[in-house]
C-alpha cells in the first residue's frame, strides 16, 4: 500500500478527532458513536486498495495505528481501528440509538445473525442493560464471532512432564 493512502487515512481520522474535541458540549456519547462510525468509514474505504498480503498480515492498518499513536499518542491501536472498521460494516448508515455507548454497540457488532443482533439491542435498551449485562448475555447465545482456537502441540521427550524449579 503505498504512502499516500496510508496519510490520507491518517489526516481523515486526525479531522475526525479534531472534530471529537471541538464538540465536548454536546452528548459525548453522540459524539464517540458518530466519530467510531466515521473512523471506521476511513479504514473501509482505504482497504479497498489494500494487497492480499497486506490484508492478510493487518500491516496497512498497523501503519496506520503507528502513525495515530506518534501524533495523538492514545486511544488508536490497531485493536480499537479495528472496531471501529467492524463497527462501520455492521451500522453503516443505519440508525443509532444513543440510549446505547459504544462499548455496548461493539460487543453488539461481534453478533454474526442479524436478527438477534437488533433483538439484544431492544431489549438492551429496554432493560437499561450495563455492557456487562450485554456482555453476559451475549456469551449464553454462544453467536459471538470467535477467533479460531488454537490447538496447542503437547511437547514431545523425555524431559516434558519435569517440573523447572
Amino acid at each position: 500500500m503505498n504512502r499516500e493512502k496510508i496519510n490520507q487515512a491518517f489526516n481523515g481520522i486526525l479531522k475526525v478527532y479534531e472534530e471529537i474535541r471541538s464538540q465536548s458540549s454536546l452528548n459525548k456519547n453522540t459524539v464517540v458513536l458518530e466519530a467510531n462510525r466515521e473512523i471506521g468509514r476511513i479504514l473501509k474505504n482505504v482497504e479497498k486498495d489494500v494487497t492480499v498480503e497486506e490484508r492478510m498480515s493487518g500491516s496497512w492498518m498497523k501503519a496506520i495505528s503507528v502513525q495515530l499513536q506518534k501524533h495523538l499518542k492514545k486511544g488508536f491501536s490497531e485493536r480499537n481501528l479495528f472496531y471501529a472498521q467492524k463497527f462501520y460494516e455492521v451500522y453503516g448508515k443505519s440508525e443509532l440509538d444513543h440510549r446505547l455507548s459504544w462499548s455496548h454497540y461493539r460487543k453488539l457488532a461481534s453478533i454474526l445473525d442479524e436478527k438477534l443482533r437488533e433483538k439484544l439491542t431492544k431489549t438492551a435498551i429496554q432493560k437499561g442493560w450495563s455492557e456487562r449485562d450485554l456482555v453476559s448475555k451475549v456469551k449464553e447465545t454462544g453467536q459471538q464471532r470467535k477467533s479460531p482456537e488454537l490447538k496447542w502441540k503437547r511437547p514431545e521427550g523425555l524431559l516434558w512432564h519435569y517440573k523447572i524449579k
